[in-house]
């Protein structure tokens, strides 16, 4: 995985994107599960600040983000 550089000036709209990159970047060189970076990489994208939080604290709490199994690949 080659790791790009991204340069943002302060107050720049693409900062907050820029560190979403930054944490996916770590989280999955220290082997993060799937959901996790799931979370992180939707954070201002796909899914706002408060939706980002609830699914971080579920995750925390029971491991994963959704409340109900729907299907299993397993």
């Amino acid at each position: 995985m080659r790791e790009t550089q991204i340069n943002v000036s302060p107050g720049d709209d693409s900062t907050k994107r820029a560190i979403v990159n930054e944490i996916y970047f770590a989280l999955s060189k220290l082997g993060a599960p799937d959901e996790l970076l799931a979370i992180v990489g939707s954070w201002g994208d796909t899914v706002d600040d408060a939706g980002t939080l609830d699914n971080l604290r579920a995750f925390n709490r029971n491991g994963t983000m959704f409340s109900k199994e729907i299907c299993r690949a397993d």
